[in-house]
Order: C-alpha cells, then sequence, then structure tokens
C-alpha cells in the first residue's frame, strides 16, 4: 500500500496538464483544458481538465479524479479479461437412467500468468476425469468436440475453454471412459476503439486468443485409446448498444489432428445478446 502522505507529495510536484496531455489532445478552453474522453466514445469534447484545482472530469461520463487517479485508470484501459491466476474444481456426478447409475468425477486446474505486453496473458488449462461404468454405455464415456458456442447466445463467448470443448472436431465426436486434457492458451493484447460506429451502435474492443491442446480418452484400453491435438483461435468483438446493452461476435476456427484420421477443420461464428 502507497502511503498516502507520498501520493500528496507527489502530486504536489507535478501539473495534471502535463501528466494528461501526454495520453489526450488538450486545448485551452477559457481557465481549464477540454479534449475527446478517452474513457468513453464522443465526438464532441467533454473532458474537462482543470489546472488551479489539479483535477479532471468527464461531463458526459462523469470519470473525474486527480493526476494519479487518471494514471491508474489510463493504464487499466483495455482490461477486458482475467490476466492471471489460478482456478480448480472437482465434480463427483451421477446419471440415473433405466434403473442404472453412472457414476463420474473429473476435475480441472487452470493457472495464469500476466505477460510484459499491455494486458496480455498466457494460462494452461488442464482437466482429468474417470468414469467406472460399462465403456459399451454412452452415459458412462465423456464426450468432447467443437467450439460450443450457438449462433445466438447468452454463456460465456470463450467456451473453447470447457473442459468438454474440443474445437476443430466435430460436437461430441471423441469420447471415452477417462480422459486427460491439457490446452495452452495465449490472450494477445485486445484492441480498443475509440470511434467505431454511432453513438446508438458502437464498436468498444476486439480481443484476439489462440490455443493449442491435447486430449488422451481410454488410457488403460490401448484398442480403444484416442490421442487427439488441435490448434486454433477466437477473436470477440464487443459492441455497446444505446450505451446500455452489449452484443459480443465472436469468430473462430481450429483443426484437429489424429493418428490415422485426416485433419478436421470447424469454422465459428457465434452472437452474445447479452452480458
Amino acid at each position: 500500500m502507497i502511503p498516502e502522505s507520498f501520493k500528496q507529495d507527489l502530486l504536489n510536484r507535478i501539473d495534471i496538464v502535463d501528466v494528461i496531455s501526454r495520453y489526450v489532445q488538450l486545448k485551452k478552453g477559457g481557465a481549464n483544458y477540454l479534449g475527446l474522453c478517452p474513457f468513453h466514445n464522443e465526438k464532441s469534447p467533454s473532458f474537462s481538465v482543470s489546472p488551479a484545482k489539479q483535477f479532471y472530469h468527464c461531463f458526459g461520463c462523469g470519470v473525474h479524479g486527480n493526476a494519479i487517479g487518471f494514471l491508474m485508470a489510463y493504464t487499466a484501459l483495455g482490461y477486458v479479461d482475467d490476466e492471471s491466476g489460478r482456478r480448480w474444481s472437482a465434480v463427483v456426478r451421477g446419471d440415473y437412467v433405466d434403473g442404472q447409475t453412472f457414476p463420474k468425477l473429473y476435475a480441472t486446474y487452470d493457472q495464469g500468468a500476466a505477460l510484459p505486453i499491455g494486458h496480455s496473458s498466457v494460462w494452461v488449462r488442464s482437466a482429468a476425469g474417470l468414469s467406472p461404468g460399462d465403456p459399451a454405455m454412452p452415459f458412462a464415456n465423456f464426450f468432447f468436440g467443437g467450439f460450443g458456442n450457438n449462433y445466438v447466445d447468452h454463456l460465456d463467448e470463450k467456451r473453447y475453454r470447457a473442459w468438454y470443448s474440443f474445437p476443430g472436431a466435430t460436437l461430441n465426436e471423441i469420447g471415452g471412459r477417462n480422459f486427460v486434457k491439457s490446452a495452452l492458451e495465449w490472450n494477445l493484447p485486445p484492441w480498443r476503439f475509440r470511434r467505431a460506429g454511432i453513438p446508438a451502435f458502437y464498436a468498444t474492443w476486439a480481443r484476439p486468443a489462440v490455443f493449442v491442446s491435447a486430449l488422451g480418452t481410454n488410457l488403460d484400453a490401448a484398442d480403444a485409446r484416442r490421442t487427439v491435438t488441435n490448434a486454433g483461435g477466437q477473436i470477440d468483438f464487443r459492441f455497446g448498444v444505446l450505451s446500455v446493452l452489449d452484443l459480443t461476435l465472436s469468430v473462430g476456427g481450429a483443426m484437429a489432428l489424429e493418428r490415422g484420421h485426416a485433419p478436421r477443420r470447424e469454422a465459428m461464428i457465434s452472437l452474445k445478446i447479452l452480458r
């Protein structure tokens, strides 16, 4: 935690106009300086910087603060996804079908690290599962395949991150009573659009990502074992509608490779209609 006394001493030594003018084109307007707000899309300047008060305020979106607050907000601009951290899950479930119970156990573990490039990160996503049921019974198997997005959707647009997803293969193409899966994902720096569209419908950002993964199923049965790899990418475009609603257009493609099989390719386009 930075001491408040240090922050105040720093503010006393710097000029807010000098700081903000490095990032925003400012023009003198009376006692203040005016420019286009970097925190929302606008065509007429509503972003005001006061050298007398050492304070900035946007009359369009309401953002305001001092020089330190501006730098913290501006350098965070572009953050659109988790850039580091860990998450895990462990699930025990059972399906009861025609008088039979089919138990399953699976777990996931994801770990990510930020890269020294603006809002870029690398994630390793792992999963494994086991079902003790009869492999001849469909409910005793895990199934994988496809991006998993619908043409019109309301769920997470990054469905390729799910443990059961495997872009490049067709939906539920790959099955097995047990599995191990690992994926490497690189989230590239997002693109922010300052002016793209009209006030009622405008683009705010685009988020590209690429990934590779490997999947092994039926590891305890050499005659039924499958090992599949894939590589692909996806880019998500976020649109604002009437400054209230968000739409996300996702476009992706992937190729799946497996020994003894021809390469399989998949293209995906999906529109997420809500956040």
